[in-house]
């Protein structure tokens, strides 16, 4: 199936806008680019409890940059969408239930991920097979 160049153009778009999302949300944990607005008293402690273990949130920002360059780079672009995957589920719950008002980040930012993992479809239909023979 050929894709029009204006198609082509649309998910290159929402693959770098993704991309800079993630990469410099990430960024921002390690140097602080920027600083977040007023969270909800729930979403102050799910920060807490991530940071609190001492490596998780540490660990999830800096799989959100390299995710993020990969996608930016145009490098295994389909492992790093299925890599952002859980990561966009969350950011979504998170957004909906523990800070109202962030629901349209978290809508953008699965949407964006579901629109792209669409577009790569081709990348995953191997992944999908239900039946496969031995090595």
């Amino acid at each position: 199936m050929r894709i029009s160049l204006f198609s082509k153009g649309i998910v290159k778009t929402i693959r770098l806008l993704f991309a800079l999302n993630y990469a410099i949300g990430g960024l921002n944990y390690f140097v602080h680019l920027y600083k977040l607005p007023p969270a909800t008293p729930q979403a102050d402690a799910f920060y807490a409890a991530l940071i609190n273990t001492g490596y998780l949130f540490a660990l999830v920002k800096a799989i959100e940059i390299g995710a993020g360059f990969l996608l930016i780079f145009n490098r295994a672009v389909p492992l790093a969408l299925v890599i952002l995957c859980p990561i966009s589920v969350n950011i979504l719950l998170f957004n909906t239930f523990l800070w109202p008002g962030g629901a349209p980040i978290g809508i953008f930012v699965m949407a964006s991920n579901m629109y792209l993992l669409t577009a790569y479809a081709r990348y995953y239909t191997p992944l999908l097979s239900l039946k496969t023979t031995s090595v």
